[in-house]
């Protein structure tokens, strides 16, 4: 028993280090593709009000290449993206009802880290993101503080995820990113509001040579 656990912690560890090697040859063509997804979205003010998520939708289109030594990956995305919150307390605590909601082009370039067995990958992505204002609506008492809205809007984004290639040329991703606001999306006499998102998100990809 002893070296049978010893052999498949070998084998194990093996897999894992010959992880992005065997995604290599398996996923080293160009990704085009389209995502779709879900987003939670809470803003964070400052000074600090009572918040909650609001819910939205992601679409947008993605491509993808191999860097030298194809172990890591660059990819770009251009999407339609919405976010905003919801107020539930004023700074003081005092109960209020209102919802800011906004519309972004958002675009992500992130670099991509990816370990592999047979058709299954697991993946880490990060980078930058810089969203263009298309739209926004806030409820009439926020708007009165709300004196700004601020295009672009820079952010930080940190990803992970499961692939699946579905065919020779077809892979599947299924993954969950992190954004948050590292510029102020609105700004006040005496506030500043920043956006924060849980995105998940299903891509469909087709590889090409």
């Amino acid at each position: 028993m002893k070296y049978l656990f010893l052999r498949r912690a070998a084998v194990l560890l093996v897999a894992f280090l010959l992880g992005p090697q065997l995604l290599a040859a398996q996923v080293a063509e160009r990704i085009n593709g389209f995502t779709v997804g879900r987003t939670a979205s809470q803003q964070l003010w400052k000074p600090t009000v009572v918040g909650a998520d609001r819910t939205g939708i992601l679409l947008g289109l993605f491509g993808e290449v191999p860097l030298p030594g194809r172990v890591f990956r660059i990819r770009a995305e251009g999407n339609y993206v919405q976010r905003g919150g919801l107020v539930s307390g004023d700074f003081e605590g005092v109960p209020l009802n209102g919802e800011v909601r906004s519309e972004y082009l958002s675009f992500v370039l992130q670099v991509k880290f990816a370990r592999s067995l047979g058709p299954v990958y697991a993946f880490i992505a990060a980078g930058p993101t810089l969203e263009r204002l298309l739209r926004t609506r806030q409820d009439a008492l926020l708007a009165e503080v709300l004196e700004q809205e601020r295009d672009p809007v820079f952010n930080a984004a940190a990803s992970g995820g499961v692939g699946f290639r579905i065919s020779p040329a077809l892979i599947v991703e299924v993954e969950a990113r992190w954004v948050r606001g590292l510029s102020p999306a609105y700004l006040g006499s005496f506030l500043t509001v920043k956006n924060r998102s849980l995105e998940l998100l299903m891509r469909v990809g087709r590889l090409s040579g």
